[in-house]
């Protein structure tokens, strides 16, 4: 997607329009902070296998936790949290999408998510939009996110 928007903005059909920010996400690459503890003990680094499944497993704890608020009374801060309205466009295909991937693991025993060539397999088209939420909540994107302005030149930056 972001050599996509890169094309665009290079494109001159697009100058009467401010340039597109975007972000590269590398779903294969090394996890964030991989030093921290993910839990007791644990760092990232040995908890997952990759950024994508550190993503999903950050999101689902988002919903683990908002689910726990509203079931049990636990408290958290709200950027631990997550809500969807239950108006929202394609909402089902949402929910779907995001319980489809199944954890898998690594050779050497870290967390990874079901690949797109498994979920082929298994007859499960690529869940495209659980990967744009997922991307777009995933810590490595915090920071750009949160910045946001618009340069003297139109470009938007975040």
């Amino acid at each position: 997607m972001g050599s996509n928007i890169a094309q665009l903005n290079r494109d001159a059909s697009n100058r009467s329009s401010p340039n597109l920010a975007y972000a590269k996400f590398a779903a294969s690459g090394a996890v964030i902070k991989p030093k921290k503890e993910y839990e007791y003990k644990v760092l990232n680094k040995d908890m997952f296998g990759n950024l994508k499944a550190q993503a999903w497993w950050a999101l689902a704890k988002r919903f683990r936790n908002t689910y726990n608020a509203i079931q049990d009374g636990e408290k958290f801060d709200p950027s631990e949290m997550i809500s969807i309205s239950s108006s929202i466009e394609d909402l089902e295909s949402i929910k779907a999408q995001l319980s489809t991937p199944r954890q898998d693991r690594d050779n050497t025993g870290k967390v990874k998510v079901e690949s797109k060539v498994d979920l082929k397999k298994r007859g499960v088209k690529s869940p495209n939009l659980a990967d744009a939420i997922v991307m777009a909540f995933s810590e490595n994107l915090v920071g750009f996110r949160t910045k946001h302005s618009y340069g003297a030149s139109g470009t938007r930056t975040f």
